[in-house]
């Protein structure tokens, strides 16, 4: 194979000639011989960045989950002959972590870019002393970023009552996320009337907006789809003020007489409607 040539470390030639054969055998000579060119840029890295396949931390710093996606195949090699496992808690770190990127990366340089990375050092020194999970530090971050968004589209240099209240209009949801970037802002403010969120006004919009949802699954469900899933979650949510993301966890038991479920969460048995039993009027 005049591929194996170009390698400098011999580990890596001897894993490169053996997957060769691996695909060789999986897929058959011919087609082996076509894809396995594909697979020598991966082969190439792991030869003159480490001289052979590093920590999964590292391959996954290095070449992020679009690396991942590309290279499926020798890794799934890896993982078979190798035992080379990529653990799920890891691979949700990273996804996060790209997801905090992308975010940072929607704000312009300047001012707006210079408020949020000084927030994102804050949300990070908590992430770090244990107070607050990796997927809360990017929610907290990205509702910041729709304020900053939101503030700069109007032409403005400084965030306003008005921007707040029309975000939370927007997405009432995201209420408890923005909280944290408005005191921030507010101790930066010095002179400027400090911003607030009204959480009664919050709640109602976040009520009507989820019943407008509900609705539109109630129909949905009447013309025949499959929406169970989303039904319960949403029910669970504005029936019982239960968070989503306990909701989503659930398993439903339907009750006997057909008209609903019963859902068993932290020692509590709720109860949600069947949404093709309610009348819409």
């Amino acid at each position: 194979m005049l591929d194996a040539n170009a390698f400098g470390n011999q580990a890596v030639t001897a894993d490169f000639l053996e997957f060769g054969n691996w695909l060789a055998n999986k897929v058959g000579n011919k087609k082996a011989a076509i894809s396995i060119h594909s697979h020598l840029k991966f082969f190439l890295m792991l030869d003159e960045r480490w001289r052979g396949m590093p920590p999964s931390d590292v391959l996954l710093e290095q070449v992020g989950c679009e690396g991942l996606r590309l290279a499926r195949v020798p890794i799934r090699w890896y993982n078979i002959t190798r035992n080379y496992v990529i653990g799920d808690q890891l691979l949700k770190q990273h996804v996060e972590r790209e997801r905090i990127q992308k975010i940072m990366a929607c704000v312009p340089s300047g001012s707006d870019k210079e408020l949020l990375t000084d927030y994102l050092t804050i949300l990070q020194l908590r992430f770090k002393s244990g107070h607050l999970k990796l997927s809360s530090l990017r929610g907290n971050l990205s509702a910041a970023a729709d304020l900053i968004l939101l503030a700069r589209s109007d032409g403005v240099r400084l965030i306003e009552q008005d921007h707040l209240d029309r975000l939370l209009k927007i997405k009432p949801g995201i209420a408890c996320s923005l909280q944290g970037f408005v005191t921030f802002c507010n101790t930066r403010r010095a002179r400027w009337q400090s911003l607030a969120i009204d959480r009664l006004q919050t709640e109602t919009q976040r009520r009507v907006k989820l019943e407008t949802q509900m609705i539109k699954l109630a129909i949905a469900a009447n013309s025949g789809r499959d929406v169970q899933r989303s039904w319960i979650t949403k029910s669970l949510t504005y029936f019982h003020r239960l968070r989503a993301s306990d909701a989503r966890a659930v398993l439903p038991i339907p009750d006997p007489a057909g008209n609903g479920w019963s859902i068993e969460l932290h020692g509590v048995t709720y109860w949600v409607p069947d949404p093709c039993h309610l009348s819409l009027l």
